[in-house]
């Protein structure tokens, strides 16, 4: 569709307009923004650019002719605004959406999108901005009072989805409340005073020891047998003596007989000493060695001539002045004393003569004996040896002793000796208890066969740790 520019009369396609302006409620195409500013304008209808007309509207474009004069036009619009009746309301009745009435009441066909590429430009001046707007007729009411009307409502719906976007969208999340959906958590209960455990108690765990030794005295293996009979033979138990009584016979290990015969002469069996008396003429200078050893131990003298002869002998002289120091003998100690002062003693022969005379109750030694207490490899038996002059730091040494099995035994005698010395009275035997307990419950057969004998020496008579 082809038209003029109503101001230069230029030939325009109305559709690809690049200005237009609203003139009488109809769009009319200009061929330039510079002739649609100096077109007549209505001013009583706003300009609206095409964007806001809804789509699928059709907008009939005609051509205004020209007017003649500028004076002219000014004494047509002052005429007209005499004539003006009162403004009247806009009808907001709608049309039919797709189709609406042009100037001549007709109903025309609207294409499905505006030309895009078509700009819009305002006007670059009006013309009698104060001059009092004209009648508006009854369809052009109509027809912007719904263009309006659509308006209002996109931006309404465009404002809405903003707004619940805003409040909604996971983009913009909402600040937690920590008072409503985070209470604040319940103060932290009062600390719990600790109650201190409950310690086995001393008599229960001796007699368990009984009944566990007696237990593995009817073991399959002749080693665990032999080790609980060694043991239970410190209570006077007859089987267990029995069994050690028949070992003297059948056993054919001499070291081994020398240890059965100790056990029966130590529990007051008769058969013990002489089989011990008979070891010091045996053949073997190491069973002569343990025999003598033995009885100096349960205080027969009879093995003293042996050692006395081993003393003047460099490579057992240290070894029989230690046995010998025990009962006292000047002559062991007065050797000893003399491998503290010798600056050519190896280390090792230091301590074991400090040890020595700390069996013989040489209390001088002392200090230096504890120094060696820092020394894992010397800790054990130096704690043992100080236990016989009743020095305190030995305890700890000797209770965590207790939990190993093959040091078990001797550390309980020897805590037995740090009671009778010191003449400690907080020594609890409670404690001695709670570490033997385990091993009786949940050890090993020969866990159990020491933990057993550890526990008749610490819990039971005092007669019973007078030897070793």
């Amino acid at each position: 569709m082809n038209g003029a520019c109503p101001t230069c009369g230029k030939p325009i396609d109305p559709l690809r307009a690049p200005s237009v302006k609203v003139i009488a409620g109809k769009i009319t195409a200009f061929c330039s923004p510079a002739c649609a500013g100096r077109a007549q304008t209505n001013p009583a209808l706003p300009v609206v650019p095409i964007a806001m007309v809804p789509a699928k509207e059709s907008i009939q474009i005609s051509a205004i002719a020209p007017e003649k004069s500028e004076a002219a036009r000014t004494a047509a619009k002052a005429e007209q605004a005499k004539k003006l009746p009162p403004a009247q309301l806009v009808d907001e009745t709608p049309l039919p959406k797709a189709r609406r009435a042009s100037s001549d009441d007709s109903l025309v066909d609207e294409p499905e999108h505006p030309p895009y590429d078509a700009p819009y430009d305002e006007p670059e001046d009006h013309e009698d901005d104060d001059a009092p707007a004209p009648p508006k007729r009854k369809r052009a009411g109509r027809r912007w009072g719904r263009v309006l009307l659509l308006t209002g409502a996109l931006v309404a719906s465009g404002a809405g989805i903003a707004i619940l976007s805003s409040v909604v969208s996971p983009s913009h999340p909402k600040p937690a409340d920590a008072s409503s959906d985070h209470p604040p958590a319940p103060p932290p209960p009062p600390a719990e005073t600790k109650k201190k455990p409950a310690h086995a108690d001393p008599s229960d765990v001796y007699h368990i020891a009984e009944k566990t030794l007696g237990e593995l005295l009817g073991s399959p293996s002749d080693r665990i047998r032999r080790v609980a009979a060694i043991g239970l033979a410190r209570t006077g138990d007859k089987p267990a003596i029995d069994y050690l009584a028949k070992a003297l016979e059948s056993e054919s290990s001499a070291i081994n007989r020398i240890q059965d015969a100790f056990a029966l002469a130590r529990a007051g069996d008769k058969r013990g000493k002489d089989a011990l008396t008979a070891g010091l003429v045996s053949p073997r200078r190491d069973v002569r060695s343990d025999a003598a050893t033995d009885l100096l131990l349960l205080g027969d003298k009879a093995g003293a001539s042996f050692m006395t002869d081993a003393m003047q002998l460099d490579q057992m002289k240290l070894s029989a002045a230690e046995v010998l120091a025990r009962s006292g003998d000047a002559k062991a100690i007065a050797v000893l004393r003399a491998v503290l002062v010798d600056p050519k003693a190896p280390k090792e022969s230091h301590i074991r003569a400090l040890r020595a005379l700390a069996y013989a109750g040489q209390s001088d030694v002392a200090a230096e004996l504890e120094a060696t207490l820092a020394d894992k490899d010397a800790s054990a038996l130096s704690a043992m040896a100080l236990a016989r002059i009743g020095d305190k730091a030995a305890q700890p040494i000797l209770e965590a002793d207790l939990d190993v099995e093959f040091l078990r035994v001797d550390a309980a005698i020897a805590l037995r000796r740090l009671a009778e010395k010191s003449g400690d009275k907080t020594l609890d035997p409670a404690i001695w208890a709670d570490h033997l307990a385990p091993a009786l419950a949940a050890g090993r057969d020969t866990d159990q066969a020491s933990a057993g004998e550890a526990a008749l020496i610490l819990l039971g008579p005092s007669t019973l740790a007078e030897h070793e």
